[in-house]
């Protein structure tokens, strides 16, 4: 268990080790799913999913789809140029047509990425086999090992109490990695998991793509992994938020009230991209004694920069950060677990 209030701060890379896409891989897959051209009536590129949520949309407000159609194609275009999709979203958080493409896109391309995961049991499975080579090598199974040590069943109301979470991903696998893993090891029913697990343990920074269907809350559901009709997507598609939208809003706020909080911060598979860093900046008072982070394949000149950014947003030169140049978010735990969980 943690002893001390502890954040984590969880990038793609984090989510990396369990299939999913990196930046360039998200972008290209959303490009290509946003690049519509059509012969006649039919289309020929494109997502169609995407295309009749669009039609949906464009037709009950009876705007011309034509431009999102060209803002598709010029997102498709200009993505290579781009740090990440967020990055691109809020360079165009003026175009509305930009912003509801992009956003689709998104929820198209992390729904797809959580089906080919091994947290999905929608292709013939019926549970989760926690044995599984990928799972077993994912940071995941060491938290989940860090959170139950020494904890029994019957004093499990306090498993999270020092512990919350920060993602600048979109997809939904910390939360369902830990309903299920609970279930497993704690043999609780999806009620009481779904009780622990909640919807304020994990804040994502951006928005996620849909309430899961054990989550309690408002707003459109998408079982992790599964197909969804163009209306749902639709729906789906406004819980995305950009950097503007999300620097003013409730969320943000309770997202930095845990930060400043926290004892120990941990980065996980994070980037440490200024508009991310920005989102994470504190205003006031801290209490952080310790950073743990990885940022593998940076430079040593870089993660000099980082170290020093990372005091920026603490708002204390004093505090120690190990920040690992050399270690995946997995070797972080491995190495560092009993430091973590003080």
């Amino acid at each position: 268990m943690f002893r001390s209030k502890t954040v984590f701060a969880i990038g793609a890379g984090a989510s990396f080790e369990l299939g999913f896409p990196l930046g360039s891989g998200l972008k290209d897959r959303i490009g290509d799913l946003s690049n519509f051209y059509f012969d006649h009536a039919s289309l020929t590129r494109g997502d169609e999913l995407i295309h009749q949520a669009l039609h949906i949309s464009y037709k009950a407000t009876g705007r011309d789809g034509n431009h999102a159609y060209r803002a598709g194609r010029a997102m498709k275009s200009a993505l290579p140029l781009a740090i990440s999709i967020d990055n691109y979203l809020e360079a165009h958080s003026a175009d509305e047509h930009a912003q509801i493409v992009g956003k689709l896109a998104i929820v198209r391309a992390i729904l797809e990425a959580e089906g080919g995961t091994k947290l999905t049991t929608n292709r013939g499975r019926s549970f989760i086999d926690f044995s599984d080579t990928t799972l077993q090598g994912s940071w995941l199974t060491r938290l989940i090992r860090n959170l139950t040590e020494g904890v029994k069943r019957e004093d499990t109301d306090y498993l999270f109490q020092n512990v919350s979470f920060i993602t600048f991903n979109y997809d939904r696998s910390l939360e369902e990695f830990l309903w299920r893993a609970l279930q497993m090891y704690y043999g609780m029913t999806e009620q009481r998991a779904a009780e622990l697990v909640g919807t304020h343990l994990v804040h994502h920074a951006y928005g996620s793509i849909g309430r899961l269907p054990w989550q309690s809350g408002d707003g459109p559901e998408a079982p992790y992994g599964e197909k969804v009709d163009a209306r749902t997507l639709l729906e789906l598609s406004k819980r995305i938020q950009t950097f503007s939208e999300q620097i003013d809003n409730a969320h943000h706020s309770a997202m930095i009230e845990r930060l400043g909080e926290a004892r120990t911060v941990v980065f996980l598979g994070f980037g440490f991209l200024e508009q991310n860093m920005q989102l994470l900046e504190l205003q006031g008072l801290h209490t952080a004694e310790r950073v743990y982070a990885t940022a593998l394949g940076f430079s040593r000149s870089d993660c000099d920069v980082i170290t020093e950014r990372i005091r920026d947003v603490l708002i204390d030169e004093s505090v120690p950060v190990e920040l690992r140049n050399d270690l995946t978010a997995a070797r972080l735990f491995d190495e560092y677990s009993r430091s973590i969980t003080q």
